[in-house]
């Protein structure tokens, strides 16, 4: 499977594909074919109980932006492990993910700029799972915060989008768009029969603005409502997602030519689902399953000569209980997250550079279904990645 891997990022490579430069290197001084290596590796354990994982992913991607338009293709590879407490047999296996591949087309008017494109997910993942994998994946949402990486496939996804950006002045610009998810359904386990999946289409609305307060001072808004249609599976109603919402405002701060901040506040919130009750009817919840949360964040880059730059980011992020009583089976008690990122990119030419940085976080997960008691855990990243543009 791991020559599968590199096989996929190699093919990935061939193909043309969007890509954006790091703000560092201006837009003329690259090449319109970009190709990129990024791999990534993380373990996480709880302080008490015997929880612990790893989790190592490559990402291959190659880019090209041509006048106005650009196609864009992305495969991923990943090896999972870990064990529960709630399993005695440790999950493992390593699998191509979904391979991505996205295109746009932009035509500007004036002040008014028109970007739309045609995105698609392609099923070379993995999206079926044994009975005995079944009992020991871990569907608490912890695992979000754990590990970069939890689902791997699905079916065949066509994503069409769309967004117009107006600018109405030197200080204000202000931008809303859309994105509709036609998911194809897929089988999501080995050895049960007659249980094809289709899942709900997706759909997010945006809403955006910039406003440039000084010329060292900026502010940036966005508001982002996604909706889901029902899933079925063998064309039977089983479940729909909550509807969901979130805000984020971020504030950038250049305080000298070579040094700017990026400060970040964003809410999620999330509405009740709804699923088969005992009557086999689509019901919502009595109470709300899905957790609310907030975070907020400061990245910090520091350009140190032509060759190098530092980057630094820093980070909580709150949980919040979910609307179940703490005697249901799918009551979670929340969590918190803070975290350290330093990293840094070396610049072997304008078009040529090397990116790495680390990342621990501590979890503070409250007693739950998955846990009797509030639980701590350690998590370590490291990433590399290597950019080269034609």
């Amino acid at each position: 499977m791991g020559k599968s891997v590199w096989l996929a990022g190699f093919l990935c490579s061939m193909m043309f594909c969007v890509s954006f430069a790091e703000e560092s290197v201006s837009k003329n001084e690259i090449g319109a074919l970009t190709v990129s290596a990024t791999a990534n590796y993380g373990t996480w354990s709880s302080i008490a109980g015997d929880n612990k994982g790893s989790q190592g992913l490559a990402y291959f991607q190659a880019a090209y932006d041509g006048d106005g338009w650009g196609l864009a293709a992305t495969g991923k590879g990943a090896n999972t492990s870990y064990k529960t407490v709630l399993s005695e047999e440790r999950l493992e296996f390593t699998t191509l993910t979904d391979t991505s591949v996205s295109s746009y087309y932009s035509h500007k008017i004036g002040d008014l700029l028109l970007r739309g494109g045609v995105d698609l997910s392609l099923p070379t993942g993995k999206h079926a799972y044994s009975s005995s994998e079944l009992g020991r994946i871990v569907t608490d949402p912890l695992s979000q915060d754990l590990m970069m990486l939890n689902t791997y496939g699905a079916g065949t996804n066509v994503i069409p989008h769309f967004m117009a950006v107006q600018r109405f002045s030197d200080e204000l610009t202000l931008g809303g768009g859309l994105r509709y998810e036609f998911t194809g359904s897929y089988d999501p386990t080995t050895d049960v029969s007659n249980d094809m999946l289709d899942p709900g289409e997706r759909l997010m609305l945006m809403l955006n603005g910039a406003w440039i307060a000084t010329d060292n001072d900026y502010f940036l808004l966005s508001l982002i409502y996604n909706y889901s249609s029902v899933d079925k599976q063998e064309g039977t109603e089983i479940f729909r997602t909550g509807d969901m919402y979130s805000l984020e405002v971020r504030y950038i701060r250049k305080w000298e030519e070579d040094f700017n901040s990026i400060f970040s506040l964003s809410y999620r919130q999330q509405e009740k689902n709804k699923m088969l009750s005992e009557g086999n009817v689509l019901n919502s919840e009595l109470s709300n399953s899905n957790n609310n949360s907030w975070e907020a964040y400061v990245n910090n880059i520091y350009r140190y000569s032509d060759d190098f730059s530092f980057t630094g980011m820093a980070g909580y992020k709150q949980v919040f209980p979910n609307g179940l009583n703490e005697d249901e089976a799918l009551f979670d008690g929340g969590r918190w997250k803070a975290y350290v990122e330093p990293g840094a990119m070396w610049f072997l030419s304008p078009v040529n550079y090397l990116s790495g940085k680390v990342r621990y976080s501590y979890i503070l997960d409250k007693k739950d279904a998955f846990a009797s008691d509030d639980s701590g855990y350690n998590v370590f990243n490291v990433d590399i990645g290597y950019t080269y543009s034609f």
